[in-house]
């Protein structure tokens, strides 16, 4: 039987390694003998094992955290722009500020079940809606949809003032809509969340001036 020592570099323990191959003299396949003489102590090696497991529960651990705390964008146009309002439904929901949303126009035409109009937004390219952006978690998500029942949530792309595009989500409509005023309370919401974020005065004035339900 013939003998022969290969050496090699096992970047898992950093060291190198030697392997004893044995030729057997049969004709069967070759049959590798594996011996392993790390040049690193044992104690260094199980030290190194010790760094990498928990390196790797750190990071498992900060992957599982992420994906339930990652933050998300809700683009708010209705009595959601009122911070205090969202926070009722959302406590650690976070204002971003106003932001628009180019090709789309504010309307009051889905009809909640006491009869009243709610907001909604419709496509028309030569209408500009605004909004407020706010910070969710993930998880607020099915809580928030609970609360917008006749509404899809759907991805939309929205402009804060410094320019920048976020990739955020928004409830717009579905089902039979109709124009159909608010009531007062729900107006107020929304022209409370206007001025707290300094929506554009017209804005403003253009739901002061809606007739009343």
């Amino acid at each position: 039987m013939s003998r022969r020592w290969i050496f090699c570099y096992s970047p898992w323990t950093n060291s190198r390694c030697r392997f004893q191959a044995l030729r057997t003299r049969e004709r069967s396949p070759v049959k590798l003998a594996v011996r392993i003489d790390a040049w690193l102590s044992l104690r260094q090696i199980v030290s190194r094992v010790r760094t990498a497991t928990i390196g790797a529960e750190n990071i498992t651990c900060s992957h599982r955290i992420t994906g339930v705390t990652e933050k998300q964008f809700y683009f708010a146009y209705g009595s959601n722009m009122s911070t205090d309002r969202l926070r009722a439904r959302i406590p650690e929901a976070a204002p971003v500020g106003r932001a628009r949303w180019p090709g789309m126009r504010l309307v009051f035409n889905k009809v909640a079940e006491d009869g009243s109009g709610k907001a909604n937004l419709i496509e028309d390219p030569d209408a500009l809606a605004w909004g407020v952006v706010f910070r969710i978690t993930v998880s607020d998500w099915t809580r928030l949809d609970a609360f917008e029942p006749g509404y899809a949530r759907v991805p939309c792309n929205v402009t804060v003032d410094s320019g920048e595009t976020l990739d955020a989500q928004v409830y717009l409509g579905v089902g039979s809509t109709r124009d159909t005023p608010p009531h007062d309370g729900y107006r107020e919401h929304r022209v409370g969340g206007a001025l707290e974020h300094r929506c554009p005065a017209g804005i403003v004035r253009g739901i002061r001036a809606l007739q009343r339900a």
